[in-house]
């Protein structure tokens, strides 16, 4: 550079400089594929050459150093070093601080080029360097749970869950009983967590799927989960066997319940029976004989009741016998009547055949 200093002329030398006549221009290209992520606003560079590194002072001259020198540029834009001189020139990114969480990055463009000033072809060169960053797969766990009602069987049941996502992603997975399943490798975005209830549901319960069909959102590399929660309630009421005893109402006669003369009636009443069975077939005697023949039976009926009570109760302390004597004459009144219910239907009989008996002979 040079100035005047009244009339003398100054002339100031700047050390490591690089003489403009040089002729040789690199230019550094930065490219970016961020793919959503939140990249810097700008990345270092470093140009060497041999052991020099080239770069710009803060007045954007050309400068060289035996220390890194870097040189920013911005995504989308480029710089250029011109004024080199020829020789092979290395460009390399710094990758401190250009990493994004949840996104792998991949640098590439990195390279060394060749600058000959004499060579107007490779006076000049570029290098671009591209930063590409991709979304780290998440994943997304699923958690199956068995409600407080569910059956001994839901334990071993599959259930099945469909998984939709972002670009048409669809997949099946399933879990046995209350466990979990993991899909890996899924890209960032929402999914859709839906059970198939279908095969969920178990014969006389009703399934109610907490958590089923929900939207959950898968993060750069984090894990997402969902829970999905089968309850079961009974629908059918267990029917208690309710057992029915039928009683047989039983008439016993007062006489029978009374200890010790229940075998008495019995036999009284059979030898009642009798008579009166004898007493129907004999239908060539009159009402008279009939009637006689009942007063006398009915007599020995209550001397037969009298000695079957005696008989019945030998082991009966004298301080029961008045029961006794009473049951007895119970039992001598139920013998009359019935011999003379007895009579009177034979009575009636006979008279009845005898009445035929005339009609037919022509005599009535």
């Amino acid at each position: 550079r040079v100035s005047s200093n009244g009339t003398n002329p100054v002339v100031v030398m700047i050390d490591d400089a690089v003489v403009p006549s040089a002729g040789c221009t690199l230019i550094l290209n930065k490219e970016v594929a961020s793919n959503g992520a939140n990249v810097p606003s700008s990345y270092t560079f470093y140009v060497k050459s041999g052991d020099v590194y080239y770069g710009f002072d803060d007045q954007g001259n050309v400068v060289s150093d035996a220390n890194p020198i870097a040189v920013n540029v911005v995504p989308g834009t480029s710089v250029q070093l011109t004024g080199l001189p020829s020789g092979d020139y290395t460009v390399t990114e710094e990758r401190s601080g250009i990493e994004v969480a949840g996104y792998s990055l991949n640098v590439t463009g990195e390279t060394t080029v060749t600058l000959n000033d004499a060579d107007p072809s490779t006076a000049t060169g570029s290098v671009s360097i591209v930063n590409t960053y991709n979304p780290l797969p998440g994943s997304l766990t699923i958690v199956k749970q068995l409600g407080e009602g569910a059956p001994a069987s839901a334990g071993s049941m599959t259930y099945s869950f469909t998984v939709t996502g972002p670009n048409g992603y669809s997949n099946t997975v399933s879990v046995v009983g209350a466990g979990s399943v993991t899909i890996d490798n899924l890209q960032p975005g929402s999914y859709v967590v839906t059970e198939n209830t279908t095969d969920a549901y178990i014969n006389g319960y009703q399934l109610t799927a907490e958590g089923n069909g929900v939207t959950v959102s898968v993060t750069a590399g984090n894990n997402s989960t969902v829970t999905v929660t089968n309850n079961y309630a009974e629908t059918t009421v267990a029917t208690e066997e309710t057992t029915t005893t039928t009683t047989e109402a039983t008439t016993v006669p007062s006489a029978e319940a009374t200890v010790a003369t229940t075998t008495a009636p019995t036999e009284v009443t059979t030898t009642t029976t009798v008579i009166t069975t004898e007493a129907t077939t004999t239908t060539s005697q009159d009402s008279a004989s009939v009637l006689g023949a009942a007063r006398e039976s009915t007599e020995d009926t209550t001397t037969a009741a009298s000695e079957t009570t005696a008989v019945a109760t030998p082991t009966s302390t004298p301080a029961t016998s008045d029961n006794t004597s009473n049951v007895a004459r119970t039992g001598e009144s139920r013998v009359s009547v019935t011999a003379v219910v007895a009579v009177v239907l034979m009575a009636a009989g006979t008279v009845v055949l005898v009445a035929r008996k005339k009609i037919c002979s022509g005599k009535i």
